[in-house]
């Protein structure tokens, strides 16, 4: 059988793209809600006018989730409407999807037509995956954050400038502060420095602006998880998420709680464990794609859309394991999200239903096993490696 030529692959990839917007056209959604979008946009609109970013948003039901330096970043966005948004953030998301396929097929040390054609593949494929779709769906700025990380890690490797994505990124988001400590323990370190460096002056830069929405945020509402949302609902694939369901209770408390807190460090521990490992011997891609499921799975909150982590996870299992391959196509190309009502059923699901109710926790965890797993091959290789000569 003749090896899939770049141009064939792209080909494809055009056509599973558009296969998977058509099939929202059908639904009468070609150009979906973007409701998280129209949040960004209320926040920078909030910002341009002295509003109080933390209370109720012009225009949207939603409320501000995210640090201060979001604000500052969606503003120019603001200034555009909703018709020329939505279609835009379509376009880019789908972009930045082929991005991150790129880079962490990169990170993974492809080169030359492979990389092209597997770029095509990854593309092609990792749009069906239901949180790349959310991302779409919703305007989320997941793929985003996923990239600069990912850029950090490979073009930007070994200059001055490697290290400001992941800051940027964690000043947008707080959630890849994890790879932030990663860096700084498993390296390069001078990455980790910067990318720490940067996310700290998001802040200075955040108290500039609005010093009083600064301090609230990061003294009340980071912690205030009833901002982002009820923490059952079955689009929350986190531990605590998980065990919230099982337990049939939205506030834990007395041994629940304590076991809740007692899963949740340990996944932290070994997760955090096998990630620095990985990255100490040279598995680049396996230390980061650990951190990031580590990071996903000890959140209160890891909604779907967080885990387009899967992209770089899809790539780790073409390359290295058919179970996380078949892993990450089962827990995420199949995964259809459940409408809830408000009276949150899941608090009262049996047995089955909750076991059933985890499959980005149970991928976490197969990610984990496998990046552990290879981490003797990396050592091996690790003084062979270009990627870790900055």
């Amino acid at each position: 059988m003749p090896a899939l030529t770049p141009r064939t692959a792209w080909a494809i990839a055009v056509v599973s793209v558009a296969c998977r917007l058509a099939l929202r056209g059908t639904h009468g959604d070609l150009v979906p809600d973007v409701i998280d979008l129209a949040v960004y946009r209320a926040e920078g609109m909030a910002l341009r006018h002295g509003w109080d970013l933390y209370g109720a948003l012009p225009g949207v039901r939603g409320l501000m989730t995210y640090p201060p330096f979001a604000a500052i970043v969606f503003s120019p966005v603001s200034l555009l409407p909703m018709g020329v948004l939505a279609p835009a953030s379509v376009l880019a998301n789908v972009a930045l999807l082929a991005v991150v396929g790129h880079l962490s097929l990169r990170l993974a040390g492809t080169e030359g037509r492979r990389l092209s054609t597997g770029t095509a593949v990854v593309t092609a494929v990792a749009v069906w995956c239901e949180p790349v779709q959310s991302t779409i769906a919703l305007g989320q700025v997941d793929l985003l954050v996923v990239a600069l990380v990912l850029a950090d890690l490979t073009v930007l490797r070994g200059t001055r400038w490697a290290g400001v994505g992941t800051g940027l990124a964690a000043g947008l988001k707080v959630t890849p502060a994890i790879v932030v400590g990663y860096l700084l323990l498993a390296g390069p370190r001078r990455t980790g420095v910067r990318a720490a460096v940067t996310a700290l002056g998001t802040v200075a830069l955040s108290a500039i602006v609005d010093r009083q929405a600064t301090w609230d945020y990061w003294t009340r509402h980071l912690y205030d998880d009833r901002r982002v949302g009820s923490p059952e609902r079955i689009t929350n694939q986190s531990v605590r998420g998980w065990l919230v369901r099982a337990f049939g209770e939205r506030d834990l408390a007395g041994w629940q709680l304590a076991t809740t807190m007692v899963a949740v460090l340990a996944v932290l521990l070994v997760g955090t464990y096998v990630a620095i490992r990985a990255g100490r011997a040279g598995d680049d891609l396996g230390g980061l794609v650990a951190i990031a499921a580590t990071g996903l799975m000890v959140s209160p909150i890891s909604w779907t859309h967080h885990w387009v982590w899967c992209v770089p996870m899809l790539v780790l299992g073409w390359q290295r394991s058919r179970l996380l391959l078949v892993t990450v196509l089962a827990t995420t190309a199949t995964y259809v999200v459940r409408r809830i009502d408000d009276d949150r059923p899941e608090l009262s699901w049996d047995a089955l239903q909750v076991a059933a109710s985890g499959p980005y926790v149970v991928l976490g965890l197969v990610a984990l096993a496998v990046v552990a797993r290879g981490v003797p091959l990396a050592r091996r290789t690790a003084g062979t490696s270009p990627a870790r000569a900055a």
